[in-house]
């Protein structure tokens, strides 16, 4: 880490300057904080140099936060940006899908706002007249794509989320549209013996994936 990498270019300018006995023989950069702590007393050292060691700068601290902490508020842009800052890069899922859910021929947008163990929770947006609208931020997804579901509502259809269960299943979840926004209707267990003897059924509406 950026923060290791300081301190040890500091610990190695302070021995070669111990081992030569004067400065003038270094000739390694100096770290702003190296030529207080020389001047210290052997006291001062003991009590600095375990501070010294646990010592993270606050900008790794923030590259750190920022590689899974989703920016707020949540709009289309702002996770676009923190995906491409890195946001989300250490999680295996993918961090965006696509589906058409209203029938209108344009596909609506999934992008990942929090990674965990057998998935991942996506922001949901539309597009309307060039602008991006939030359709909610509470879809939990995985590597399986959500799959359209028809039924008597002509405007949303329902969707269905496939998750790992870590019993060889799967978590299926099914999200409705109430007039708002997109919420859970119901989720279930299909276990490793349903799969084998009748796995859920596919159809052409389908998410892609990125």
């Amino acid at each position: 880490m950026l923060g290791n990498a300081r301190i040890a270019a500091g610990f190695l300018y302070c021995a070669k300057a111990a081992h030569s006995r004067t400065l003038a023989q270094i000739k390694l950069p100096s770290p702003p904080w190296v030529s207080y702590f020389l001047a210290m007393t052997t006291t001062m050292k003991s009590i600095m140099l375990p501070l010294l060691l646990i010592w993270q700068p606050i900008d790794a601290e923030d590259a750190e936060t920022d590689s899974w902490k989703h920016p707020e508020p949540i709009t289309y842009e702002s996770l676009r940006a923190w995906h491409a800052r890195g946001g989300l890069g250490k999680y295996q899922w993918p961090k965006e899908h696509k589906v058409d859910l209203n029938g209108d021929g344009k596909e609506e947008i999934f992008l990942g706002i929090m990674g965990f163990g057998r998935g991942m929770e996506y922001a949901l947006f539309t597009e309307e007249k060039g602008k991006w609208i939030l359709l909610s931020d509470a879809i939990e997804g995985s590597h399986h794509l959500f799959e359209k579901i028809p039924g008597k509502n002509p405007a949303w259809s329902d969707f269905r989320s496939l998750q790992p269960s870590g019993r060889s299943g799967l978590f299926e979840t099914i999200y409705t549209w109430n007039g708002k926004q997109y919420t859970e209707k119901s989720t279930r267990e299909i276990t490793a013996k349903e799969l084998t003897q009748d796995p859920p059924e596919k159809n052409d509406k389908q998410s892609t994936t990125k």
